[in-house]
């Protein structure tokens, strides 16, 4: 999720496949999903984003690293100004795992986001170990003389986590795309990584609840030429998500907190 200067802006297995069923409503046993590891190509795509403090563009890439992981980087800058200054970085790395043959998932590793409000630095850091169900986040404003450390502990029961900001390939991965759309239902219950926290959080007002935190995202409707909604809800929150029918993130709104990114 993109911070802006409002604020100045591995593989698991779940025990058995019932408990998957649980986590994905609408995935069929006897549907094969690959690995969209040899699938995904370079992805270069511009966005423009608002929130109540002004308009800004982003710059989002993504794709297959050497190490055969998916990377997601995002640049904002001041709208329209590609070439101007950077007002905000990030990076998300996640690897591929797989349930069994049928089901691939992406697997959160590590992300960090770097930003700049009045000429100063704002840092944050998640990095996950899901075979220790462990989770190490830090962070750094300009008024702090060290480095700030919280560690959670990932115990919840849905199993499945992906970043925010990458929670459309997180579940692209699964098939839900796919399978949501030719039953016209479905949900899936995971859990999400605010990967600008604490900032992020402070910004929009969950600092409480934490770096994680769970959530539905569910199929509402198909609309006019494949393009698909969902819903993203977590605490008393709603998020509005639309993808196209390759499930490639198009528009993005988060009503109750002003916010909208809208691709180019």
């Amino acid at each position: 999720m993109i911070l802006t200067k409002k604020e100045s802006r591995i593989p698991f297995f779940l025990s058995s496949f019932l408990k998957l069923l649980a986590i994905f409503l609408t995935i069929s046993c006897s549907t094969k999903f690959i690995s969209n590891v040899k699938k995904a190509k370079p992805k270069k795509v511009k966005f423009t984003f608002e929130d109540p403090s002004g308009k800004f563009s982003v710059l989002r890439r993504s794709g297959i690293s050497s190490l055969k992981e998916f990377v997601t980087k995002e640049e904002l800058f001041p709208y329209t100004k590609w070439g101007g200054p950077v007002l905000e970085k990030g990076i998300m790395i996640s690897s591929y795992s797989k349930y069994n043959k049928n089901v691939s998932v992406m697997v959160p590793k590590v992300s960090q986001r770097t930003f700049w409000f009045d000429k100063k630095k704002y840092f944050t850091e998640s990095k996950l170990y899901i075979e220790r169900k462990e989770a190490d986040f830090s962070w750094r404003s300009p008024s702090d003389t060290k480095l700030n450390k919280k560690a959670v502990q990932l115990n919840s029961e849905r199993g499945l986590y992906c970043f925010l900001g990458q929670l459309t390939d997180c579940i692209k991965e699964t098939g839900f795309f796919k399978t949501s759309k030719e039953k016209k239902s479905g949900v899936v219950f995971l859990s999400i990584i605010f990967d600008g926290y604490p900032f992020f959080n402070e910004q929009f007002g969950i600092l409480k609840n934490g770096p994680i935190v769970e959530a539905d995202f569910a199929f509402e409707k198909e609309m006019e030429r494949g393009v698909l909604r969902y819903s993203l809800t977590f605490l008393d929150q709603k998020m509005t998500y639309f993808v196209d029918r390759d499930g490639n993130l198009i528009d993005k709104f988060w009503i109750s907190q002003g916010l909208s990114l809208k691709k180019i």
